[in-house]
């Protein structure tokens, strides 16, 4: 994906080779089309093929790039670490966010996808760091206790010890909302990804506190720490106005808008790119959404906004918040 061609249009042909899915390969017809253009056709027959938005989730967009937001700028490489990038997809494609909403999306101008879901909530507060690759050299105890201050200072409760000096199950910053925003609500385990449970929860709560506690010590050694790395490297945490915590891209910031999007089965590249073997399992997860400047000016009859990226937040991702009657459709440019 990833090696040179003489033009960045032919790099779909790379792609091409790993489709899994039931419809028809494309042949690309390049014509007068920009590279733009043909990345965007290119996400387009994806989405439909795989009947998933899925493809949103891969985070091979930028900020003034010239791809639709919504669509896999492949001249683009992840951002964090392959190997970590794919155990993200894999844990994504594991969520049921949008269980109930029926998958819609169709492009109603070039470069304007109409898909349709529910807002669940605006970013009301994001952290300033976010982790950076686990092999540079990075401050992980600093970052650590700025969500700790990140999640104290957003609680009414005045008494929130500075660091924790109580015990640590019953710690108010300590709980599962938190903790299960770092480990990214699924945890990696002997190669099966499993539901973050108890066990797991009440044994990061007391790694937390070590680290917390004595940043000087001997590096922590735990299981959950790859979980905790593929849930927080390039993200940060965020908290909504309905008071939701979850973890979402570095350039999530206030004001941002949480939606769920009706997804379906993720076939095709999908499931290629993230080396799952099972082809139909379900994904789902929610997308931090930018209002477009036209959205801020004036409220359109269908709202418009511009794709930041996956999120995973505790509390909806199998479907919880998923209500027939609030589903309202939006455009993604």
């Amino acid at each position: 994906m990833h090696l040179s061609v003489t033009d960045l249009r032919d790099k779909v042909y790379g792609l091409l080779a790993l489709h899994r899915g039931s419809g028809s390969l494309p042949i690309p017809v390049y014509g007068n089309k920009s590279t733009a253009s043909v990345y965007a056709d290119f996400t387009m027959w994806n989405i439909h093929d795989s009947k998933s938005l899925f493809p949103l989730a891969f985070e091979l967009n930028s900020e003034g790039s010239e791809v639709p937001s919504w669509a896999m700028d492949l001249s683009l490489q992840p951002a964090i670490d392959i190997n970590y990038w794919r155990r993200r997809l894999a844990h994504i494609r594991a969520h049921r966010a949008s269980a109930g909403i029926p998958f819609v999306a169709d492009q109603v101008s070039p470069g304007s996808l109409c898909v349709q879901g529910i807002a669940v909530g605006r970013v009301d507060a994001v952290t300033e760091g976010s982790l950076c690759l686990p092999d540079c050299n990075f401050d992980h105890i600093g970052l650590l206790r700025e969500w700790y201050d990140f999640s104290r200072d957003r609680r009414a409760d005045s008494l929130v010890p500075d660091l924790p000096d109580t015990t640590i199950a019953e710690h108010p910053v300590f709980d599962d909302s938190f903790c299960t925003a770092m480990l990214g609500i699924q945890i990696d385990t002997n190669g099966a990804k499993e539901e973050v449970q108890k066990a797991d929860l009440d044994e990061w709560r007391m790694t937390l506190a070590q680290m917390l506690s004595d940043p000087s010590g001997s590096p922590v050694t735990t299981g959950l720490l790859k979980s905790h790395f593929t849930s927080m490297l390039g993200r940060k945490m965020f908290q909504t106005d309905s008071g939701f915590v979850g973890v979402g891209p570095a350039l999530t910031k206030v004001g941002d808008v949480l939606w769920i999007l009706g997804g379906g089965e993720c076939l095709a590249l999908t499931v290629a790119l993230s080396r799952e073997a099972n082809a139909s399992m379900p994904g789902s997860t929610p997308f931090v959404l930018r209002p477009t400047s036209a959205l801020q000016q004036a409220a359109p009859i269908i709202p418009s906004y511009t794709v930041v990226g996956p999120s995973e937040v505790d509390g909806m991702m199998n479907g919880e918040l998923c209500k027939v009657s609030a589903i309202q459709q939006c455009v993604l440019v």
